[in-house]
């Protein structure tokens, strides 16, 4: 992977500290552990040269800098060239779901079943009852739901 450079204005920071814009290069940058600090201490608007490389569409900055700034990103922390492999953990697994945990597992499959119900009976019950409707709804959205759990 080769080492691409590109100058210009953040035009926007990403709210956890990790990403940024730039007004000259379409699409987010990620910065390393090793950028972060530096990263932290620009705003928006700041004119900044950035050395990154692409992993797929992942722009990943290895080193970032304000334009006219003597200090920048140590380059014995960073690995220009070639990436240092990142190490992740295994994903838990929950009764083979694909999620994170139980519980927001659980909260999507109740979403899901209430815009399903949502859409079944959209346009079904017009002059009804608000307290027919809601019934109506919640009904199906429970087997909906029962048969979510199921699958």
């Amino acid at each position: 992977m080769a080492t691409e450079i590109a100058k210009g204005k953040i035009k926007a920071k990403a709210g956890n500290g990790n990403g940024f814009m730039i007004d000259t290069v379409d699409g987010w940058f990620n910065a390393n552990a090793s950028v972060v600090p530096y990263l932290a201490k620009m705003n928006k608007g700041d004119e900044v040269e950035v050395s990154y490389f692409k992993k797929g569409v992942k722009k990943e900055v290895t080193m970032l800098k304000k334009v006219g700034a003597t200090t920048e990103t140590p380059k014995s922390e960073v690995k220009a060239e070639t990436p240092a492999p990142t190490v992740s953990e295994p994903k838990k697994s929950y009764g083979g779901s694909s999620y994170n945990n139980p519980e927001r597992d659980a909260q999507i499959r109740r979403g899901n079943a209430l815009n399903a119900a949502g859409a079944a009976i959209s346009g079904n019950f017009a002059g009804t009852d608000p307290e027919a409707v809601a019934e109506a709804l919640l009904i199906i959205a429970q087997k909906a739901l029962d048969w979510l759990e199921t699958e």
